[in-house]
């Protein structure tokens, strides 16, 4: 799994309440609840966790995720608030270069955007290479 190879930790689920945006989007296991299940001692997915998410589906079908959006309460750690700050930044960022670059084009002039893209390379160069 990406976590390990990541050198991260076990998540350290004692129970299928995780609060990550997939679990509390499609209320199915994520991939947090795998991991503690693969390699860790916490077999959360049990054959009742399982007939529970199946009896979910049974009982409302697709129906389930109608109107939930507006119903569901996430609360946040600090934690959890400056990554998802840090996430918005990088993908206000990357907007920027994106309008930059599209207003460059439009221009018409291959080598202005010829110049423009060479530029972004060897500024990100250093950046996307150091891991």
């Amino acid at each position: 799994m990406d976590r390990i190879e990541k050198g991260k930790g076990p998540p350290g689920l004692t129970s299928l309440n995780c609060y990550c945006l997939f679990r509390v989007r499609y209320m199915l296991p994520c991939k947090h609840i795998f991991h503690e299940h693969i390699y860790e001692s916490n077999k959360l997915l049990s054959s009742e966790a399982w007939k529970g998410f199946q009896g979910m589906f049974e009982e409302s079908g697709y129906e389930i995720y109608e109107g939930r959006e507006s119903s569901i309460e996430f609360v946040e750690t600090k934690q959890q608030k400056e990554a998802e700050d840090r996430r918005l930044t990088v993908v206000e960022l990357t907007e920027r270069i994106r309008d930059k670059y599209w207003r460059v084009e439009e221009l018409g002039d291959t080598k202005k955007t010829g110049d423009f893209i060479s530029k972004l390379e060897t500024s990100l160069k250093p950046i996307i290479s150091n891991n």
